[in-house]
């Protein structure tokens, strides 16, 4: 995250709240990736594909060039930021999934479901190393067993199209 990330995130939160009307909001920042991804609207430029090449002096310095005071609603990806009473109320994560993405999208869908908007700030970036966590084979075998539950707890499987925000089933 960029310097006082904490202090952007909030001043973004409050305009969202203006922009949208609505209480019912959940807040990600821009993502910065080292690769392109199968999201459109992050940012592409290789600062570092681990912890120790990554230049955190330029991400700094690119993190400001790309602010802009903006927020749109393509949020639903991960970190997220919301009230912790609306995350108490949705039932957060489902601890009945191992590892994997189908648990983030059961609770977008949950999200969706109960008509939060999902916005993204473009005026506070992080940098993502190119999922190095979401990857191995570990990961393929819990997302498999993610989809059967989630297939068993919707009746069919989530569908989560990132590129237009989603419609999920």
């Amino acid at each position: 995250f960029p310097k006082e990330w904490d202090v952007k995130l909030n001043e973004e939160w409050e305009k969202s709240l203006e922009k949208f009307e609505d209480n019912n909001i959940i807040l990600s920042p821009n993502q910065i990736e080292p690769t392109p991804s199968m999201f459109p609207q992050f940012h592409i430029k290789d600062l570092g594909k681990d912890i120790n090449s990554f230049d955190k002096q330029l991400f700094w310095k690119y993190e400001r060039e790309i602010s802009i005071n903006k927020i749109e609603e393509t949020g639903s990806t991960l970190p997220i930021f919301m009230k912790k009473l609306d995350y108490i109320k949705l039932g957060g994560w489902d601890e009945n999934y191992e590892l994997g993405m189908v648990a983030d999208w059961d609770f977008f869908l949950k999200c969706f479901l109960s008509n939060f908007k999902m916005v993204r700030t473009q005026n506070c970036s992080f940098y993502h190393f190119a999922s190095l966590s979401t990857n191995g084979d570990k990961r393929l075998q819990a997302e498999r067993k993610g989809h059967e539950y989630a297939k068993y707890k919707w009746g069919s499987y989530i569908k989560h199209n990132p590129t237009n925000n989603s419609k999920y089933l």
